[in-house]
């Protein structure tokens, strides 16, 4: 694999002034080129594309598992990820494809002619990433002509499948021979799609492990846990995320490291990246000198970072203390 095609946390490309903030603003959805890599994300994501194999994502809510597949189909010059969220009811052929058989059941009672098998598939995620690593001619007889999405390759995609552990235990294991041959069959249409090799999909998965997942997945994965970010790593997201445009005084971040590190010391849950991000834009759209709206204890926004009325009330005293 050529250099350019690897993971390099050293390599960015952020604007002057900062990135633009979005309106109204998502806390957990900022541009890709903001995302922070640590060096052992860096190594375990080499690894996974080396090896052709699932980078496993694991850490607590807001580290930023899901951002980092956006990240990397930004820093390898791909589209954006094809998503999959994972739901309780999932099924492993529904990462693949799903069949309106209630649609399908309706043309056959109503005696429909010249019906076409290839019009009540959907594909999904990672069944349209494989196909899209296939030139247009091989997979016509597959998908259906409106399909313009599915017939766009060939190209390389990034898919993210997020939350498996919310999924039932089988799910991960029916996947075990899809991912390792990239390859999934369609019995509606008695078809078999087999990705290109050279274009095969890069797959990040994430678990909030809140069930373990079965070991045989788990060795076909590249797994790597991320960590909470330190008070220096907060910092340093927060600079990147709204940038010198917005005109913050050092002090704010030096509040922002004290009350990160505070809350770590205290008995409530320390808040997520994606918490703070969302307390400092509040705070900045109030348009007061930040580091008195912070010193003041300013509670017009504490909803962001409190979720229970005691951390409410410890978050309200360890402000007044920055």
């Amino acid at each position: 694999m050529s250099a350019a095609k690897r993971v390099d946390r050293h390599r960015h490309s952020v604007p002057e002034g900062g990135l633009s903030l979005p309106s109204p603003f998502v806390s957990d959805l900022g541009a890709p080129c903001d995302y922070i890599l640590d060096e052992g994300l860096e190594d375990a994501a080499n690894a996974a594309l080396d090896l052709g194999q699932p980078l496993l994502l694991t850490g607590e809510p807001g580290t930023g598992k899901t951002q980092f597949a956006h990240f990397l189909a930004w820093h390898l010059g791909l589209e954006a990820p094809l998503e999959f969220h994972t739901k309780s009811t999932s099924t492993a052929s529904d990462l693949f494809y799903s069949y309106d058989t209630v649609r399908r059941f309706h043309a056959a009672h109503t005696g429909k002619t010249g019906v076409d098998e290839r019009d009540y598939v959907r594909f999904n995620a990672l069944g349209r990433a494989m196909l899209r690593s296939l030139p247009p001619s091989d997979i016509a007889h597959i998908c259906p002509p409106s399909d313009a999405n599915a017939l766009a390759g060939p190209v390389r995609s990034v898919v993210l499948i997020d939350e498996i552990d919310k999924a039932s235990r089988d799910f991960p294991n029916d996947l075990l021979n899809e991912l390792s041959t990239m390859s999934f069959q369609i019995p509606e249409l008695g078809k078999t799609v087999v990705a290109d090799r050279a274009l095969r999909p890069i797959v990040v998965v994430t678990s909030n492990q809140e069930r373990p997942l079965p070991d045989a997945f788990l060795r076909r994965c590249v797994f790597y846990c991320i960590e909470a970010p330190t008070e220096e790593r907060m910092v340093e997201i927060l600079a990147r995320r709204f940038g010198q445009g917005s005109a913050q005084p050092p002090a704010l971040m030096t509040s922002a490291a004290a009350f990160y590190s505070a809350a770590q010391r205290g008995g409530h849950r320390p808040p997520s990246v994606a918490e703070l991000i969302g307390w400092f834009y509040l705070l900045l759209q109030g348009g007061a000198d930040l580091q008195s709206r912070v010193s003041q204890a300013d509670l017009s926004c504490i909803a962001a970072l409190a979720k229970t009325p005691p951390a409410r009330k410890y978050l309200g005293e360890l402000l007044k203390s920055v």
